[in-house]
């Protein structure tokens, strides 16, 4: 992604990656986007996603899809618009898996995983546990991913400074997966004449 140009390159290899055919101009397929990723769910299958350019506009990410290894390419599709940022890591769990990650570093991530064709719907993560000397409660910032086999593991500082790690009970997969929790927030029936 060449941002003077305002233009995106590509190159394609057929042997694993030892030789590379000279980089081309994207055309069509990167035209009006900036910050172009190249993400390799499994086999054969490329997803390039890039921003697009407007300027002023909103974040928006755009996706191609490929199923034979670059040659060919199905059309521009918005994706990932509930993810809430532009600025993605993408990670592979141990068993092949592609997790679409944002906040990482913040007090809040956003996961989605690519399946069966598809970005899953996103799910937040946000930590805060129990400290059990003291008692009171850690909230959990500058978080980050990593994984224990087919769970995840949250890594992230607490307010009292020391770095905590916890580890999912279900694989990464499944609470990814997983329906939304289907209680509503907590809402106020009545409150006491005189109190806050």
């Amino acid at each position: 992604d060449d941002p003077r140009q305002a233009k995106a390159f590509l190159a394609h290899s057929t042997d694993g990656g030892r030789e590379w055919e000279k980089p081309q101009p994207g055309g069509d397929l990167a035209e009006d986007l900036s910050r172009l990723k190249v993400v390799i769910p499994g086999p054969g299958e490329v997803l390039l996603l890039g921003q697009g350019r407007r300027p002023g506009a909103p974040c928006a990410l755009y996706q191609r899809h490929s199923t034979d290894g670059g040659r060919s390419w199905g059309s521009r599709e918005r994706v990932l618009e509930k993810i809430g940022s532009c600025s993605l890591q993408f990670q592979h769990t141990p068993q092949g898996q592609v997790l679409a990650v944002a906040g990482s570093g913040s007090a809040g991530l956003t996961v989605a995983a690519w399946r069966e064709g598809r970005w899953s719907e996103p799910k937040p993560v946000r930590a805060s546990l129990q400290g059990a000397s003291s008692g009171q409660t850690v909230f959990l910032d500058s978080l980050q991913l990593a994984f224990d086999g087919e769970r995840l593991i949250l890594i992230g500082r607490g307010q009292d400074g020391e770095v905590w790690v916890t580890v999912g009970q279900a694989s990464a997969l499944e609470w990814i997966l997983a329906p939304p929790v289907p209680w509503a927030e907590p809402v106020t029936l009545a409150q006491k004449a005189g109190l806050p």
